[in-house]
């Protein structure tokens, strides 16, 4: 997601399939390690940067080794440079919808794997 004041991405968001998250409208978000934190953005613009490949249809065009390469460093350009400052950097953001922390978290309560991981 890009917001208007800036000209790289400001956070990355998980979405169940089905979800669209248009720019312009408003996406309720939640940060999945912090059950109290939750936020409401409007982005200016959305690039899907995850494409489904396998879904009982055709796999879409899948790239070779060159033009994965190609891609990457193409991402990587677009990214904020203090992200990716080494000594550094600053924290980047990576979000889940409100219903897909639901979701999740209905699954994860069912199957008490809060319990098991505060026991270890």
């Amino acid at each position: 997601m890009y917001s208007k004041n800036h000209s790289y991405p400001i956070a990355d968001v998980l979405a169940k399939p089905g979800e669209v998250i248009e720019a312009g409208k408003e996406v309720f978000l939640r940060d999945f390690a912090d059950k109290a934190v939750r936020y409401i953005i409007r982005p200016e613009r959305v690039e899907s940067i995850l494409e489904l490949f396998w879904d009982g249809k055709d796999a879409k065009k899948i790239y070779n080794l060159h033009e994965a390469r190609d891609n990457c460093e193409k991402q990587i350009k677009n990214f904020n440079p203090k992200v990716l400052d080494l000594k550094k950097p600053i924290e980047y953001k990576v979000y889940i919808t409100q219903e897909l922390y639901v979701d999740t978290d209905k699954v994860m309560e069912e199957n008490n794997i809060w319990r098991e991981v505060r026991e270890i």
